[in-house]
């Protein structure tokens, strides 16, 4: 029993100079290297792959994120003026909320696009105005266009609904009928 396990000894001995004296010895120590990296990564797993596994969690809410103050902050056609593509008043308020109350890293002024690029163009130049008027130190907040509409509708529209909603409400009468109600046991 003693000699097989000389004889073993031995020949990986002999094994491991001659593979140490060849010319080869680079591409092996590249193959211990290369065990060394994967031991490391099967030990420490899954610690290096979280970082890159939330952040491809948060993607989605971040894109929405973006969206939702993208259509926060779009001036929508019925800003404007059809005729002139002027903004209008209520536009006006609007676009000065957006300059000075969100937060600053979303003042990002939005313009829904017209039926033509005429119209848009004019839509944009005058947010643009009216962004010089109301900023005194002549910050130029950025204006791009959108294909998106904002959210919500006319308030004319919703004040059209809930007019002809109220007119269908009868008048509240009481019941002359006293049957049944009595004073305390």
């Amino acid at each position: 029993m003693r000699l097989s396990h000389t004889i073993i000894v031995v020949f990986f001995a002999t094994l491991l100079t001659t593979l140490l004296s060849s010319p080869a010895v680079a591409q092996q120590h590249k193959w211990v290297e290369m065990v060394k990296t994967d031991w490391h990564r099967m030990n420490h797993w899954p610690k290096p792959f979280t970082l890159a596994d939330r952040q491809a969690l948060r993607a989605p809410f971040a894109i929405m994120i973006q969206n939702g103050w993208e259509r926060q902050n779009t001036l929508g056609s019925y800003l404007f003026d059809p005729e002139t593509h002027q903004i209008l008043n209520v536009g006006k308020r609007q676009l000065h909320w957006i300059i000075t109350q969100a937060p600053q890293s979303r003042r990002q002024v939005f313009v829904e696009e017209g039926a033509t690029l005429d119209v848009t163009a004019a839509r944009v130049d005058s947010v643009e105005q009216m962004i010089a008027e109301m900023t005194p130190n002549g910050k130029l907040w950025p204006v791009q266009q959108t294909h998106r509409g904002p959210v919500g509708v006319a308030a004319g529209v919703i004040d059209t609904i809930y007019r002809k909603y109220d007119s269908t409400i009868m008048d509240p009468r009481l019941s002359t009928d006293s049957g049944g109600v009595t004073g305390g046991m």
